[in-house]
């Protein structure tokens, strides 16, 4: 069984943008392997937007071969679910809400090549592995500057869910 945490407050009227998207909680030797960005100096998790007519698990094994170069090997169980409402940042007075699944999974040890989007590509995302408490602390110290992007404030509180929950260190 997993958790629901929320992010912000679910307004009433208007048009809502709803989206779906799909995490992996990969652990590879002492911590997780995750998505870096030396630009900013944040983490996140493996994965994105799943796409009209896929599963979970096949947005995830795209996600993760586009981010990661790796291939999903195991799909396990969803660990928690995040929804986050805000304002969207396209879309003058339309709320956005985002719905966002994390799985324990695994993928194998061969690397490919990486398929970013352009945006991940300015960014210098680049998969690591880090302990979950450096990434934890590299996130919150994000927090603390004053244009973090979006999805660090998800990335942060999923990773304050693992830790102080025991499953991962």
């Amino acid at each position: 069984m997993s958790d629901l945490l929320v992010i912000g407050v679910q307004g009433h009227g208007g048009q809502v943008i709803k989206r779906a998207a799909v995490k992996g909680v990969i652990r590879s030797g002492e911590g997780l392997l995750m998505i870096h960005s030396p630009t900013i100096g944040d983490y996140k998790f493996p994965g994105g937007g799943r796409r009209d007519g896929e599963t979970d698990e096949l947005a995830l094994a795209r996600e993760v071969g586009e981010e990661c170069g790796r291939a999903l090997n195991g799909f396990g169980e969803l660990l928690v679910t995040v929804v986050e409402h805000r304002q969207d940042a396209f879309e003058p007075g339309a709320r956005f809400e985002m719905e966002s699944r994390y799985y324990a999974c695994t993928v194998s040890d061969r690397r490919g090549d990486l398929v970013l989007d352009e945006y991940e590509a300015t960014l210098g995302l680049t998969p690591v592995t880090v302990p979950a408490d450096i990434a934890l602390r590299a996130n919150e110290a994000v927090m603390r500057t004053d244009h973090p992007p979006a999805w660090t404030a998800r990335e942060t509180q999923v990773l304050r869910w693992l830790t102080e929950g025991g499953l991962v260190r």
